[in-house]
Order: structure tokens, then C-alpha cells, then sequence
């Protein structure tokens, strides 16, 4: 575990071997979840609502989120925050090792707006 959390009065769960399920289990609990230790992007998931099963049972989707996730080892939240601004900027001396960082111009959508219902970009 990184020294700088050490101190943070967390539990520490193996996702790998822990349902969701087990951890959140009331509307509106929630959970910090850490992904790229060395990078520590910070994610806070909350359930936000408990649905009745359905009658037939139906493939997990994302139904929601907001921009595409950063390029792998783009340097935690400040380097995705440059990451930003040179890509929004073609006339920027790092643009084009951006758009590659990316893959290319077709996967650069930093934007990308709500996902739809479907869940396809998740």
C-alpha cells in the first residue's frame, strides 16, 4: 500500500474477491474506490437506488456517466488535467502525442456527454 495512505482510517477490500453487493447494501451507501494506486484516482460510488428484480433476468449495463476515462498512466488528476488542455488545443506542441496517447482521433471524445441507455461505452 502507498505510504500516503497509510494513515487514511479505511478499510482496504480485494475487489477481486468482494461482490458489490456485500458492500453496498442500502440506497445511498457508499464506497472509495482507488484505482492506479501509483496514480491515485479516487472514485466515489454511490448506490443511488435499489430496483426490483426483473422478471427475466437481463445483462448488467452502465446507464450513466460522464466522459470517456483518461488514457492509461496519464499521470493522476493533475496529468489528466493537462491532458485536457493540450487536446483541446491542436495548435499545442504535445497534440499529436495526445491524440495517439488516445487512439487517435476517433477514440479523443474526452467529452463524450452522458453515456447512453444502452451502456456501450461503458
Amino acid at each position: 500500500m502507498p505510504e500516503h495512505m497509510e494513515d487514511d482510517d479505511i478499510d482496504i477490500l480485494d475487489e477481486r474477491r468482494t461482490r458489490i453487493s456485500d458492500v453496498l447494501k442500502e440506497q445511498g451507501d457508499s464506497v472509495l474506490y482507488v484505482y492506479d494506486l501509483g496514480d491515485d484516482w479516487r472514485h466515489e460510488v454511490v448506490l443511488e437506488k435499489i430496483l426490483p428484480p426483473p422478471a427475466t433476468t437481463v445483462r448488467r449495463v452502465c446507464l450513466s456517466g460522464e466522459r470517456h476515462c483518461p488514457p492509461e498512466n496519464v499521470g493522476g488528476t493533475s496529468g489528466y488535467e493537462e491532458f485536457l488542455e493540450v487536446i483541446f488545443n491542436p495548435r499545442h506542441e504535445e497534440y499529436e502525442h495526445n491524440v495517439r496517447r488516445a487512439g487517435g482521433p476517433v477514440g479523443l471524445d474526452p467529452l463524450g456527454g452522458k453515456v447512453p441507455a444502452c451502456g456501450v461505452r461503458c
